[in-house]
């Protein structure tokens, strides 16, 4: 399966996403990498299908390909945690799968995985994530 996915760069780290485990992890220069604890209400909040990643001011976006939302949550400043802000879905999502900032949102790709074999001519588009 897929692991070691989305990629982003904050506060002079690497901010990346284990699709398998649902968990993220900084990175350091070192190549030293640190869970970030990753929380809701309940307790403990896994990224499961995480794919793009984004990191805007203390906003962490984890892009959730097959679960087809974006969750972000409030990090605190040395980014070993965060908590779970939001759960957006769209009836725009079709499997997205990374995203940036761009012109003060965030935009997502849909990957259209949920079409099995593809014609050639199958729209794509990208979508703003309401919210932001």
């Amino acid at each position: 399966g897929f692991n070691a996915n989305g990629i982003a760069y904050a506060r002079g780290k690497l901010v990346i996403v284990q699709s398998n485990e649902g968990l993220v992890f900084t990175v350091d220069s070192d190549g030293v990498a640190t869970q970030v604890e990753l929380t809701d209400e309940s307790g403990a909040y896994l990224v499961t299908n995480g794919d793009g990643i984004e990191v805007h001011g203390n906003t962490l976006a984890v892009v959730r390909n097959f679960s087809n939302l974006v969750a972000t949550f409030r990090l605190n400043g040395p980014m070993t945690s965060g908590v779970l802000t939001d759960e957006i879905e769209s009836d725009s999502f079709a499997i997205p799968t990374t995203g940036t900032w761009a012109a003060g949102d965030l935009w997502v790709v849909n990957a259209r995985f949920d079409v099995q074999d593809p014609p050639p001519d199958l729209p794509y588009w990208i979508s703003r994530v309401p919210g932001f």
